[in-house]
């Protein structure tokens, strides 16, 4: 029966069957909506106590049949659209799917968090799960718990500093190397080191195909496979950090922390860091008095706790009190976004981002802007949202990361992009139509023409950095 229907399938054309895959959706998330309703009625009409089950998912384990993880995570939410319907109500209509449940799910986990979640909250959480991707709504909801819950997140980076390890050692004759712990900025910096050692041996393969195959090199397979480059990478990593000398060329490990503007004004200049009579910083009365302001916002306007940016430029949330340390360091750049979440423009007048405004493009988004793509943003090719021949221009609100084919797809096939007042990018086809999820509507767009931004704060934020470097010296 499976073979036929697939048969039949496979005689329709490629809208058909996108058409078919989206409706398919559809309908499985409003038939999850009418499951997870009735589990909540189940459980307030005590339906598990028919056959003696003890708990709701006693019950779901004996009635369907499934791991304790899923009968686990449809309680959840059950639960979770019994206290907040609308939940339930934009998984019913589409709107959502269960991944975006499942991330709000991780906030009612959070015992000092879940205190902040309340029908302002949810609408706000919901109307970004629809828009954004599920990797990016995840980043939000990190953010979320960030500020909600920022001791909690101290806690976990304290702890992980405090547990951190390693290894080296060989097994069954091949080597074995393990090491957990640290907090995030460590992270980032070995994780950019290692990223440049992979990106060299990369290169290296590229280099030998192309003088094996010439012109066809393309047609051919690399020598090594991606798994064996990252071996071999952390391989030269040791070898050069044990022969480099004094003055060995090692990569810089710079690691970027994406922070908008209102929160480092708040770390920096509410809490009065730099202190004209000379006294010394505490970093844990600072960060509290800026985190009880946050917090006091978030009450009052619940899309302020989005809008606030404290992450590592791959997207880790950094705890504010880790920030105001890095800040004190040599070894992070800070990146400071406007109010409309985009890095602050350098100004260039180049048709082509190079340079300072490449790197500040690869902080704008963390992928390739196409649809489903997992290519990291510093590997794509920074691209105009806006096409330079119709006076789209060079600057960080009119960049967006493509990687290599899909910005080829984008101009071969005459799509276009556009960033919507969500601030999230949106593919427009050649025919007018905007790319979407299942089930998502339309964002609305601001004017063509409104490429004004807030520069507000850089001078202050400038001379604030100056008299850091000099309490510090």
């Amino acid at each position: 029966m499976f073979r036929e229907l697939m048969a039949d399938f496979v005689e329709w054309s490629a809208a058909a069957l996108d058409d078919e895959i989206r409706r398919l959706e559809l309908e499985a998330r409003a038939l999850h909506a009418r499951r997870l309703a009735v589990l909540a009625a189940a459980e307030l009409k005590q339906t598990p106590a028919l056959d003696g089950h003890r708990s709701t998912q006693a019950y779901l384990r004996a009635t369907i049949n499934q791991p304790a993880a899923v009968v686990r995570g449809e309680v959840r939410r059950a639960r979770l659209c019994r206290d907040f319907p609308h939940i339930g109500e934009a998984l019913l209509s589409g709107h959502i799917g269960v991944g975006q449940i499942d991330e709000i799910v991780r906030i009612t986990r959070n015992q000092r968090a879940v205190t902040y979640l309340d029908d302002a909250q949810v609408e706000m959480l919901v109307g970004n799960a629809e828009h954004l991707s599920i990797r990016e709504f995840a980043t939000a909801v990190d953010h979320w718990l960030l500020w909600a819950d920022p001791d909690g997140a101290w806690r976990d980076q304290a702890e992980s500093v405090d547990h951190r390890a390693a290894h080296v050692v060989v097994t069954n004759g091949e080597v074995a190397i393990g090491a957990a712990g640290g907090d995030v900025v460590t992270a980032e910096t070995l994780t950019n080191i290692f990223g440049h050692f992979v990106e060299l041996e990369f290169r290296k393969d590229c280099e030998a195909r192309k003088a094996e195959h010439g012109g066809r090199a393309d047609e051919f397979a690399l020598p090594r496979t991606d798994a064996q480059r990252r071996f071999d990478a952390l391989t030269a990593i040791f070898y050069q950090a044990y022969s480099a000398s004094g003055d060995g060329k090692l990569p810089d490990p710079v690691v970027n922390i994406v922070c908008d503007q209102h929160t480092l004004h708040d770390l920096l200049g509410r809490a009065a860091i730099v202190l004209s009579d000379g006294g010394t910083v505490d970093v844990g009365e600072l960060t509290r008095r800026q985190i009880d302001a946050v917090l006091a916002e978030f009450v009052r306007d619940p899309a302020t706790i989005l809008t606030r940016r404290c992450e590592t430029s791959s997207g880790h949330p950094v705890p504010p009190r880790l920030l105001i340390q890095a800040l004190l360091t040599a070894h992070v750049r800070r990146v400071v976004l406007d109010a409309r979440s985009t890095v602050v423009d350098l100004g260039e007048r180049k048709r082509l981002f190079t340079g300072n405004a490449r790197i500040a493009a690869t902080l704008l988004e963390r992928f390739c802007n196409h649809p489903g793509c997992d290519i990291p943003a510093e590997r794509c090719q920074i691209d105009h949202n806006q096409p330079h021949t119709d006076g789209g221009r060079t600057d960080q609100a009119n960049a967006g990361p493509e990687c290599g084919p899909h910005n080829r797809f984008k101009y071969r096939n005459g799509w276009r992009t556009r960033r919507s007042d969500n601030h999230r990018i949106y593919n427009i086809r050649s025919d007018g139509t905007l790319v979407l999820f299942a089930g998502e509507r339309p964002p609305e767009f601001t004017r063509a023409d409104d490429h004004d931004r807030t520069h507000a704060g850089l001078a202050e934020l400038a001379s604030i950095r100056q008299r850091l470097q000099t309490e510090a010296a």
